[in-house]
Formats: C-alpha cells, sequence, structure tokens
C-alpha cells in the first residue's frame, strides 16, 4: 500500500475506527485507479520486460521507475553491460544505446528492480491518492446523483464529476508527471 489507512484518517480528521472498513475499501479502489492510470506500479519490487522494435531505435524506457538496480539486458540474446553498450537515467527509466540505432525486429529483454519504498513515495503520489480517497469516501467520487425538485415535479441525473479512469480532473493533473510513457513492449 502506497498510503496506509492511518494517513487517510489523519488527513480526514477521523479519530474512531468505526468507518475503517469502508475507508480501507476506497483506499484500495483509488490505489488501483492511480496505478492503471499512471501505468505504473510504484511499490519497489522486481520486474521484466520484452520488447521487440518495430523501427530502429536509440533507446528504450521501462514501466516502472526510479531504477534501482539492473540485473541483465540483452539485445538479441546478447548480455549489454551499464556504460559500455547503454547508458541509463536510473530517475526516469530511459536507457540509451551507445552505439547508436539499434536495427528494426531486434529484441530486447531487461530485468531490474524498480519503484519505491514507503518512505520515498513521492508526495505528490501520496497527496493525490489521499485526496481521491477522501472524495470517495465522503461521497464525491467519480459520479453523483444530482436532484432538482419544482413544487410536484422532481429530476435527478447523473454527473459525471471524473475524467478518465474515475479519478477526478484535479487528481489527474496531480499525476500528470507520474504517468508512464509506453512504448513497444510486449
Amino acid at each position: 500500500m502506497i498510503v496506509s489507512l492511518a494517513q487517510l484518517k489523519d488527513y480526514l480528521g477521523i479519530m474512531d475506527s468505526s468507518s475503517d472498513s469502508r475507508l480501507q475499501t476506497a483506499l484500495n479502489g483509488v490505489e488501483v485507479m492511480v496505478r492503471v492510470y499512471c501505468a505504473r506500479d510504484f511499490t519497489l519490487d522486481t520486474y521484466t520486460e520484452n520488447a521487440l522494435f518495430q523501427y530502429p531505435r536509440d533507446g528504450y524506457q521501462t514501466r516502472q521507475y526510479p531504477i534501482v538496480s539492473i540485473a541483465g539486458l540483452t539485445v538479441s540474446d546478447v548480455l549489454w553491460k551499464e556504460g559500455v553498450d547503454y547508458w541509463v537515467n536510473r530517475s526516469t527509466g530511459v536507457f540509451t544505446f551507445l552505439d547508436g540505432l539499434v536495427s528494426p525486429h531486434t529484441t530486447l529483454a531487461i530485468t531490474y528492480a524498480a519503484g519505491y519504498t514507503a518512505s520515498t513515495y513521492p508526495h505528490v503520489l501520496v497527496s493525490a491518492i489521499l485526496e481521491q480517497a477522501a472524495c470517495n469516501y465522503q461521497g464525491q467520487g467519480s459520479s453523483m446523483l444530482l436532484s432538482e425538485r419544482l413544487g410536484d415535479r422532481q429530476y435527478t441525473k447523473v454527473s459525471s464529476q471524473a475524467g478518465s479512469g474515475g479519478l477526478s480532473p484535479l487528481v489527474e493533473g496531480m499525476l500528470s508527471g507520474l504517468r508512464s510513457a509506453l512504448f513497444d513492449t510486449l
């Protein structure tokens, strides 16, 4: 979990445990939505990616970052060495191939550790999750029923307050810098 139940309760100013189950459900749902929206996992783990380049490439971006360590990178089944065959920007997950372009129909396989620990998650990520979970808990989540009454007539409609994936436009804006650029990974 990126955000703990205790953090969400503190954010909302809730002291008792009567709503813990509902709060945890809101928090779990928001974390899934954020991971899907950003196309990243964020949690420190080991990942393996395989790619087939359809056109000449001079680099590659991993789905997960920041990169903590690289277990191996092979291009067409040949093990490449960091600093000799490629350079990597660990904070963005962008690999640059030092010998120029890699030919079309070349395969790449990479195994690496990437992500954040509980103490290193970006503040904006934690804030976005707290904001959306609070909205969802308070009934201001992805959609709301709006009603209007005039005399004996009543009109009710569903108003979507959300952007793509059920996140509010505010939260999407907060997360925009954390979205992964997706390339030709298989």
